[in-house]
């Protein structure tokens, strides 16, 4: 078993690495994030940054370092990720060692190697990765912190010491800690360990004080940012729920997590866990609540309009779900071993029918979703002296980060306007390249609302004012060439 332990861990890696080695082109979240790590100096990227973006201050001294030393490729800029995802397979090997009983580890930890989203962040010029890194190592240390009845000196310090730093590199790691503050609490004294309490106590309010530091000098902006706010508002959990449809956000939500960024079919996913759920809590009640209480911390700050429950934001929480429904699979398996054992294959089959296709597919074709770095080579190629180059809003992050590393002459280049649901505008600003012989016209990460595509409305419009001489598409992204005299 351990080899197979170990095995799992080695595709694990080999699947993050080679999702990294593909080198795709930032897309547009990632370039808006990007061009302030590279543009800025270690001082400046204290201040709020460009975009709109958000990420904690020391993962982007971790990012500008990266860059300082490996240059401003994409491969540097997702070397942090890279190097988290592959630390995240080590520290959900020691979580789930820890945490759990019989084949439970074995299945958890295959389901973690092969879950699609913790394998794409893990390549991504964003936090996701290392807020999944750093929520393990908290676990981690918090399960070796309740191992003995009285925890030692060493792993008390090393928790408090880790809880202190986490919250300057991950955002949602004050949700892990108030979880498992609160869990290990409950532990102490139910042991009736006055002085385990005391020392936890103390540890809790130095999380508490490098946490408002933090928060006051860093973080305090991203609270009364609008546009966060607004771009997320379906994601704030109703509270209290005051209609069916508040009462339905629950449901909905709770399936949409075991999907993304859980990775898992939902409905299977979902009976595993109610049952791993059933048979954590009567196993031992303390280690449920360690593994699942940052779930109910994140969904608690999501209530009170803290933090979106919602996708990619939620990465830190796959190990708690894959934990749990690993356990309910483990405990279906033993129930079904006598009279139905063919059937409980059958079941864990299923359940890793998705991660173990998705993850043979990604490997055969990794995820690129906006390939807007070849069709600049494409640009690069035949674009004359004269030409102009109009760039569509989503396009511009990526454009702005390509054009210098590609030396495009950006002299001739128009920025689109963002008409957000005024589609019409967009008619009114390709307007002013009426009369130009030569312009590109340059798309990606375009918006469709009710039916209508920006890309499409555009490109339709200049159909009938001008002459389509040239174009060139890959995934995610497209240039149009266009002759708009009027001949």
């Amino acid at each position: 078993m351990q080899l197979v332990l170990w095995f799992l861990i080695g595709c694990g890696i080999i699947l993050r690495v080679a999702q990294y080695l593909v080198n795709r082109s930032l897309w547009m979240d990632e370039a808006m994030l990007a061009l302030s790590i590279i543009r800025r100096s270690f001082s400046e990227l204290l201040k709020p940054l460009d975009f709109n973006q958000a990420a904690p201050v020391a993962f982007l001294m971790l990012q500008r370092l990266a860059v300082e030393l490996q240059g401003d490729s994409e491969l540097a800029l997702r070397l942090v990720p890279l190097l988290a995802g592959i630390g995240s397979m080590f520290l959900f090997y020691g979580v789930a060692r820890r945490l759990l009983e019989g084949y439970a580890t074995l299945i958890s930890l295959g389901l973690f190697a092969l879950s699609y989203y913790p394998i794409y962040y893990a390549s991504e010029v964003k936090q996701y990765s290392s807020d999944l890194a750093i929520a393990l190592l908290l676990l981690y240390l918090s399960a070796r912190y309740a191992e003995p009845r009285r925890p030692s000196g060493l792993w008390t310090a090393l928790f408090g010491a880790a809880g202190v730093i986490a919250v300057w590199f991950s955002h949602p790691a004050a949700f892990v800690l108030a979880g498992l503050g609160v869990t290990l609490l409950a532990w102490h004294w139910r042991n009736r360990d006055w002085a385990g309490m005391v020392r936890l106590s103390a540890l809790g309010a130095l999380w508490l004080c490098s946490f408002g530091i933090n928060y006051w000098f860093f973080s305090r902006p991203l609270a009364s940012n609008q546009g966060l706010i607004q771009y997320w508002s379906g994601s704030f959990m109703p509270f209290p729920p005051r209609s069916l449809t508040d009462v339905g956000w629950f449901k909905n939500h709770f399936l949409a997590v075991f999907d993304h960024p859980g990775g898992l079919s939902a409905g299977l996913a979902v009976f595993f866990f109610v049952i791993g759920s059933a048979a954590m809590i009567l196993s031992s009640a303390w280690r449920y609540s360690l593994v699942t209480a940052p779930i109910a911390v994140t969904l608690l700050a999501s209530g009170l309009g803290l933090y979106p429950f919602s996708g990619r934001l939620l990465l830190f929480i796959v190990p708690s779900l894959l934990l749990v429904v690993a356990a309910g699979a483990e405990q279906t398996r033993l129930a079904l071993r006598y009279t139905h054992a063919l059937g409980g294959v059958l079941l864990l089959i299923a359940l890793f029918a998705g991660p173990v296709l998705g993850a043979a597919s990604n490997l055969a074709k990794p995820r690129a979703p906006e390939q807007i770095r070849p069709v600049l080579h494409y640009l690069l190629t035949q674009r004359q002296s004269n030409d102009v180059v109009y760039v569509h809003h989503g396009a511009f992050p990526a454009y702005q980060y390509y054009a210098k590393r590609l030396g495009l002459d950006q002299s001739k280049t128009i920025f689109g306007i963002k008409a957000k649901q005024r589609f019409w505008n967009y008619v009114d600003d390709v307007e002013q390249l009426h009369g130009l012989p030569r312009v590109w016209i340059l798309f990606s990460h375009g918006v469709s609302l009710n039916g209508i595509d920006e890309q499409t409305l555009i490109l339709q419009y200049l159909d009938r004012i001008g002459k389509r001489l040239d174009s060139h598409q890959a995934p995610g992204a497209a240039l149009v060439l266009y002759d708009l005299t009027g001949v």
